[in-house]
């Protein structure tokens, strides 16, 4: 500046295009066509959702119920020492409260750690015993996601609902694509980094499995609580699409519903919303149900399993806070 003898200057900032930029983008076009067929069909759909059968609500509600009792499991079997069962319970609606405003389950995750924390789990240990649990519903995801598709391709029933078995040949090239992505993501400067950041937290994750596998029990509550939050969602969807009349193969409804909540999880909205619905109607209409009553079972379904519960969620945090539990 003195030599030059100008006067300072700001550079003007430049906004970088990032990959979660662009997934934010994607996912807002997706809200944005998911809000304007709404629109378009509000009356269908209206009309659809006076016609639902909602002596189907109180069943509902209990396999809401389960689905958190799932997530305690899990948590319980991801750490060596006892955890009581309804009070671990308890937390798992508290977090939920925390994963309905805050992306990725950050919140949810935070809390738990912190549970562990107070229950005697070292900081290390804890976080890796909540990263344990992700993990678990991720292999539940992929055993789940073979399972109903094995099931489907093979039921004759599950065929004439409409669904699709993809071809050897399709599944082949979307591993073969898959595999590509991954190895030029790990040669590139971005990629060495997502590997040195994760590299650590996989290794703490390997170390806690090999401890729980020796204990089949603690395996058991791993993965088994996992499958229970997973399977109850599944069956809820059910019991919203016989509220609206629209009985659909439940292999050919696992298969739809663990695709679309694979797809919908890239979605950097809290609790996937938005994502989550739109991949829904989209998936019900793939099967069979007209495009109205498709958006109104999933509106029924999300309105049951996902807002309803809020109010006891935020009642269980404000305890548990209370409760110096966390």
């Amino acid at each position: 500046q003195t030599t030059a003898a100008v006067e300072q200057y700001e550079m003007m900032e430049i906004q970088r295009l990032s990959l979660r930029k662009v997934i934010i983008f994607v996912a807002f076009l997706v809200l944005g066509n998911l809000m304007l067929g709404f629109i378009a069909n509000f009356g269908d759909i209206w009309a659809e959702m006076k016609g639902a059968d909602f002596t189907k609500v109180p069943l509902m509600i209990v396999f809401v119920g389960i689905s958190f009792t799932g997530g305690a499991l899990s948590l319980m079997g991801a750490v060596n020492i006892r955890l009581p069962f309804f009070r671990t319970t308890e937390i798992m609606f508290a977090q939920s409260f925390l994963n309905r405003f805050t992306p990725a389950n950050a919140g949810g995750m935070a809390l738990r750690a912190r549970y562990l924390q107070r229950s005697g789990v070292d900081l290390t240990v804890a976080a890796g015993s909540v990263g344990l649990t992700s993990a678990a519903s991720g292999v539940m995801q992929v055993v789940m996601a073979t399972m109903f598709f094995v099931w489907a391709g093979s039921s004759a029933e599950a065929r004439d609902s409409a669904f699709n078995l993809p071809s050897k040949t399709t599944i082949l090239i979307i591993i073969v694509i898959a595999l590509a992505i991954l190895g030029i993501v790990a040669v590139t400067a971005f990629g060495k980094r997502i590997v040195a950041k994760v590299k650590p937290q996989v290794i703490t994750l390997l170390k806690e499995l090999r401890v729980l596998a020796k204990q089949p029990t603690k395996m058991i509550l791993l993965f088994g609580g996992a499958f229970v939050g997973k399977i109850m969602a599944i069956v809820m969807l059910a019991q919203s699409l016989r509220a609206f009349g629209q009985p659909v193969h439940f292999a050919a409804l696992g298969a739809m519903y663990i695709t679309a909540t694979t797809i919908a999880a890239a979605a950097p909205t809290p609790g996937g919303v938005g994502a989550i619905e739109a991949a829904l109607a989209a998936g019900l209409t793939g099967l069979g149900v007209d495009p109205a009553t498709a958006v109104a079972v999933v509106m029924f379904f999300r309105l049951i399993s996902y807002w309803f519960p809020i109010l006891p969620c935020w009642i269980a945090l404000t305890h548990v806070e209370r409760s110096d539990m966390i």
